[in-house]
């Protein structure tokens, strides 16, 4: 769990990320928060794992919400499709094309978002198993749905025509979540 402080230097970071992608610097954060780098240096080793940190903590949101969506009483393909695409509020700001420069500047966080998109997987399994269940999915290939999924999600990551603001992330992940889950629906 987070202190105070802690928090405040994530939503900064986010806030940050949100504006400049990953050339924002630690000088900046700093800056923004009215406190020194040491402060936040003391914390987090380097730029690199408080870009870790904000990865692990915007996956454990996102968690949070998909099993809110799948606790709720919405049918079975509607909870799929939303927890999906499940994005929190604080992160819906950021233009997640940017982490296109990830792996090249910090390969040990391009390495944990790899991990997170690959993680956790065993709530939407379950829900296919439903649909499948009550006919309202075909049966399908699960592990190849989570690949294609995933493969999607990382060149959408890395897309310069989708990143020029053609259409943004999150109605990109809608609708290719519509075109997967349309395609597996019995």
């Amino acid at each position: 769990m987070m202190d105070e402080t802690e928090q405040k230097i994530m939503n900064a970071a986010a806030s940050l990320f949100a504006e400049k992608g990953l050339r924002f610097t630690m000088q900046e954060l700093a800056s923004s928060l009215h406190m020194s780098k040491k402060s936040i240096y003391k914390l987090y080793d380097n730029k690199e794992d408080l870009m870790i940190r904000l990865i692990e903590d915007g996956f454990t949101m996102i968690h949070e919400q998909k099993n809110r969506i799948i606790a709720s009483d919405l049918n079975t393909v509607d909870k799929l499709k939303q927890e999906m695409i499940a994005l929190p509020d604080q992160f819906a700001m950021i233009n997640w094309f940017r982490l296109n420069e990830l792996q090249e500047k910090y390969p040990r966080a391009a390495a944990r978002l790899q991990d997170e998109l690959n993680r956790n997987w065993e709530g939407d399994f379950a829900l296919m198993d439903e649909g499948i269940a009550k006919g309202e999915l075909r049966p399908f290939n699960k592990s190849l749905f989570k690949l294609m999924f995933t493969a999607t999600v990382e060149s959408f990551l890395r897309s310069e025509q989708i990143a020029e603001g053609i259409i943004s992330y999150q109605d990109a992940l809608g609708q290719m979540t519509d075109i997967l889950i349309d395609g597996i629906r019995a």
